[in-house]
């Protein structure tokens, strides 16, 4: 897989490609949320999957029992979008195999962030979450895939030649 990722200090929200709806569960847990947008698939077409006139329910105990539901029913209907709001003023938003998440201001993101990022084989999370921190855009982490921090040497300066590169539409004209 291919992953982009990027952190953005200023609005405290993450972007990451090309995972599934379940890395979501990992910022849902212990938090109050509602389910606002919820699109499936079933019979190769989308289908809105929530009932049409009623208000969304906040979720504010037994949070794991609907994480649960949430992600058992992507395995029988895979989710395509899917906008869930934290009861702080967060967001979490699914759509096409990325996933977005924003915390309000001052809130602990980057803890959550280096458990999604070591669940996907980037053991140097830390590292790459204060590289984006830094250089806020979407960033190719194949450079750092399965790499302890001590194994890094130049390959955030590649990243980050990488993005100016794609972001300059270069490659367009090759």
């Amino acid at each position: 897989m291919i992953h982009f990722f990027g952190y953005f200090k200023e609005t405290n929200h993450i972007g990451i490609s090309s995972v599934g709806f379940e890395k979501a569960a990992i910022f849902l847990r212990n938090r109050d949320f509602r389910v606002v947008e919820l699109f499936g698939l079933k019979k190769n077409e989308e289908v809105n999957l929530l009932y049409e006139d009623e208000e969304p329910l906040w979720i504010t105990q037994d949070h794991h029992s609907e994480i649960h539901s949430l992600l058992s029913e992507n395995w029988y209907t895979p989710y395509t979008h899917v906008k869930i709001e934290l009861a702080d003023g967060g967001d979490i938003n699914y759509s096409a195999a990325s996933l977005y998440v924003k915390y309000p201001d001052g809130e602990d993101i980057k803890s959550k962030t280096i458990m999604l990022l070591e669940t996907m084989g980037y053991y140097a999370a830390e590292m790459i979450f204060d590289f984006c921190a830094e250089n806020p855009d979407m960033h190719l982490l194949e450079f750092v895939i399965g790499m302890e921090p001590e194994d890094i040497t130049d390959e955030f300066d590649r990243m980050k030649s990488h993005t100016e590169y794609i972001n300059n539409e270069e490659y367009l004209k090759n």
